[in-house]
């Protein structure tokens, strides 16, 4: 989902004309549903030991080092989140240049 939200940010920034601001509202209400998705999965539904006893320790290192970027992350989401909002607050002056 992250990923996706993503790809539609960038789209969103290259091709304005495409977009409207309540549809720019949403890319912003899509990028908080990721941020409280990530928080369910990285607090509540992952388990490292488990998934280290499940691979035979084999990969613990990579895990480890993918889980450290999930979590840098998911600490500069909510910068993303407060400027795409101010973004779309002054849609038509910032995105669309008018």
């Amino acid at each position: 989902m992250s990923l996706t939200a993503i790809a539609m940010g960038i789209y969103a920034m290259e091709c304005p004309n495409y977009f409207r601001r309540w549809i720019f509202r949403l890319l912003v209400a899509f990028i908080g549903i990721t941020f409280v998705f990530d928080i369910i999965h990285l607090i509540f539904l992952h388990d490292s030991r488990e998934d280290d006893e499940a691979d035979s320790d084999m990969t613990k290192n990579v895990r480890r080092f993918a889980y450290l970027f999930a979590w840098l992350s998911f600490l500069f989401r909510p910068i993303v989140i407060v400027v795409f909002w101010k973004d779309s607050l002054d849609y038509l002056k910032i995105v669309k240049g008018t």
